[in-house]
């Protein structure tokens, strides 16, 4: 899956809980997610990256890593902001 797809998914589903719970979430927000405001489409997409990458599991990340000759220096390298390259690319 996408990035850009889980983020249409956080943002509609949010959409449809609100109506549930009687939460009347901002007017320019209650549109499809390609209508959104730039601002509000970024935060879902950064926040479907971070969910995203909280999933992936770690596995996937050292073969992916070993790939980029990145080898040994994985655990390193992990815990740097090197690893959103990663995230960009899936």
């Amino acid at each position: 899956m996408k990035i850009e797809e889980i983020a249409k998914w956080i943002h509609n589903n949010y959409e449809i809980l609100a109506v549930h719970n009687n939460w009347d979430t901002n007017k320019s927000c209650k549109v499809e997610f390609e209508d959104l405001p730039e601002t509000n489409k970024k935060t879902m997409i950064m926040l479907a990256n971070m969910i995203n990458s909280k999933f992936i599991e770690k596995e996937d990340l050292k073969n992916w890593a070993m790939h980029q000759n990145i080898g040994d220096d994985f655990e390193d390298w992990i815990r740097k902001e090197e690893v959103y390259r990663y995230l960009e690319i899936i």
